[in-house]
C-alpha cells in the first residue's frame, strides 16, 4: 500500500526514516496494543506507518488506515472528534500535536512521538503539518 500513497520523503524539515512498516488486523496489536480492536471493529484491513525525523524536535508518525469502507473511516473518526477543523478530507481535526482525517475508505494520523514512540505533548511539529 505505500508504494501508491506517494509518501513525501521530506515535510516541512522532517525527513523520512527511510522504514515503512504495514500492520494487517492480525499484526496491529503490535503497533497499537490495547487500541486496536477499535480498528478492527471498524474493519480495517491494513495500516501504513512511516516516522520521520529532525535534528533536535521530536519524531513525527504518519499513520494511514484502510478501512473496509467510507462508513468504517468516518466511524473511527467520529469516536475521538473533539478538536477544530483542520480543513483536510471529508472531515478533520487538529488539536495539540495531532492531526486526525478521513476521505473515502481511509482514516490517518499525524501525531509528533518521542523517541520511545509514545504521543507527545508537544504541538510544533503539529503545526508545521498543518495545512494553510
Amino acid at each position: 500500500m505505500t508504494e501508491r500513497l506517494g509518501w513525501p520523503s521530506e515535510i516541512a524539515g522532517w525527513n523520512w526514516d527511510k522504514e515503512d512498516k504495514t500492520y494487517t488486523p492480525k499484526t496491529l496489536f503490535q503497533y497499537i496494543n490495547g487500541a486496536a480492536e477499535v480498528y478492527l471493529a471498524y474493519r480495517v484491513q491494513r495500516v501504513s506507518v512511516r516516522r520521520y525525523l529532525k535534528a533536535g524536535q521530536p519524531d513525527i508518525a504518519a499513520e494511514i488506515y484502510q478501512m473496509a469502507s467510507s462508513e468504517d473511516a468516518f466511524g473511527v473518526f467520529s469516536l475521538e472528534h473533539q478538536d477544530p477543523e483542520a480543513g483536510i478530507g471529508q472531515g478533520s481535526e487538529f488539536g495539540g500535536s495531532l492531526l486526525r482525517f478521513w476521505k473515502g475508505r481511509f482514516f490517518a494520523t499525524v501525531s509528533e512521538r518521542d523517541r520511545k514512540g509514545d504521543r507527545s505533548s508537544g504541538s510544533r511539529p503539529g503545526r508545521a503539518w498543518r495545512p494553510g
